[in-house]
């Protein structure tokens, strides 16, 4: 749904929006699909911007970062964001940071601002860095990949950490030269 803000009246104006099924990339290769999203935000003209404030609750599907099985999330989003038209003299270089005061500025091109961007920016910044299905879960075995939430394996319990493999090759070489 677009939001013409230009036509906004002195009042604002308040929209509704529901989604189903509607993908969400996190990062390459990481996905949430939201089941349901349902949205009420108010857009309100403030001066030379507007505020666009209101709430969202969402329903997802995402599968679990340690034994990889699809698990349910649940929420409610808090929207608020500042949306401010992109000049080309406010066009930032990528080396140097934005100023503080305008990290939860929304900048927009043109007559207004495309509220699926905006609600899909809030939920996704609500999704935590790591997906659990719950903090017993035990994970896929790293030597035979079964999933030891619901089978045990023969496989050595202690697991070696091949990221230090160079420190212990080190560490062999300065006992031998003691």
């Amino acid at each position: 749904m677009f939001i013409r803000l230009v036509d906004l009246p002195a009042k604002g104006h308040t929209f509704q929006l529901t989604w189903n099924g509607r993908s969400l990339t996190l990062a390459p290769g990481r996905t949430v699909t939201l089941d349901a999203l349902s949205a009420e935000v108010e857009a309100i003209p403030e001066g030379s911007h507007h505020r666009v404030h209101g709430h969202a609750a969402y329903s997802a599907t995402a599968f679990c970062d340690r034994c990889l099985e699809s698990m349910k999330l649940e929420g409610d989003v808090a929207i608020s964001v500042v949306c401010k038209v992109r000049s080309a003299a406010r066009q930032f270089p990528h080396e140097r940071p934005m100023p503080v005061d305008e990290v939860d500025d929304w900048m927009y091109e043109g007559d207004g601002v495309e509220l699926a961007d905006v609600l899909e920016e809030a939920v996704r910044l609500e999704f935590p860095p790591r997906f659990v299905c719950n903090e017993e879960c035990r994970g896929l075995c790293p030597n035979c990949g079964v999933n030891r939430n619901r089978e045990s394996c023969s496989c050595a319990a202690v697991a070696v950490d091949h990221s230090l493999s160079g420190l212990a090759v080190l560490l062999k070489e300065r006992k031998e030269g003691e």
